[in-house]
């Protein structure tokens, strides 16, 4: 049963990508109601926010597009829980390694997709942390050890 008000469409996907086969235009509608139903489940008040104004369903249009695609063309769009990736052409052969061990997960929104239904969601920044142990001595400047306490 499709949404009444869809956020995405197949042609939309098809317009980052190619042009959709039949089967895969099929399989994308499937793709792209589940990934609504999760959106709402996750964010419960996504369609009173839109009405508000306060959420961009361009927005959530590029979360469900960028979420599906992965699993409708994979080797395009690497899946989203991929650790490692390898593709071969003659006599076909494609491996992946999932970082949870299952890749069975393709739900997970990354970051940048929960900030977009996060109000007041900052990015994430790693930022490098350096430590050393406490010198107990001064030998550069002896007469100013003590500063410190």
């Amino acid at each position: 049963m499709a949404d009444e008000n869809p956020w995405a469409k197949p042609s939309d996907i098809a317009a980052v990508w190619r042009p959709l086969t039949t089967a895969e235009e099929t399989r994308a509608e499937g793709l792209i109601e589940t990934v609504a139903r999760a959106i709402r489940r996750e964010w419960p008040d996504v369609e009173a926010r839109l009405t508000a104004g306060t959420l961009s369903a361009d927005d959530i249009k590029d979360v469900i597009v960028w979420t599906v695609l992965p699993v409708l063309a994979p080797g395009v769009a690497i899946p989203l829980n991929a650790k490692s990736y390898q593709e071969t052409s003659g006599s076909e052969s494609r491996s992946i390694t999932f970082t949870d061990g299952s890749g069975t997960q393709f739900l997970e929104f990354l970051p940048w997709m929960v900030r977009v239904f996060e109000v007041g969601a900052k990015p994430v920044t790693a930022l490098p942390r350096f430590s050393s142990p406490r010198s107990q001595v001064n030998r550069a400047f002896p007469y100013l050890s003590g500063w410190e306490r």
